[in-house]
């Protein structure tokens, strides 16, 4: 059995929460977390965050000031794109 980097530990997560991780993987993933008390700490958190979200409202609407500054900000940024993207390259 090959042993688990915390990196690669962390990039499996989403599959192994979700329930898709393969069989062989879940076993290194989880024989890394009876190893490693930090990645075990991460997961935790990990599955937490999900629990949270999942109770957030679905949608809740954008105060009407919010919106138009927002809306004012995108403008302002798609102009300015525009304005570099229309201007030469510097030779």
């Amino acid at each position: 059995m090959t042993s688990m980097t915390c990196r690669r530990a962390v990039e499996l997560l989403i599959d192994y929460v979700s329930g898709e991780l393969p069989a062989e993987e879940c076993l290194l993933l989880e024989s890394h977390f009876d190893r490693c008390p930090p990645c075990l700490i991460y997961l935790h958190s990990y599955q937490v965050t999900i629990k949270l979200t999942r109770q957030l409202p679905r949608e809740a609407p954008i105060p009407p000031e919010f919106e138009g500054r927002l809306l004012d900000v995108l403008k302002a940024a798609r102009s300015a794109e525009q304005a570099a993207q229309s201007q030469p390259p510097n030779s």
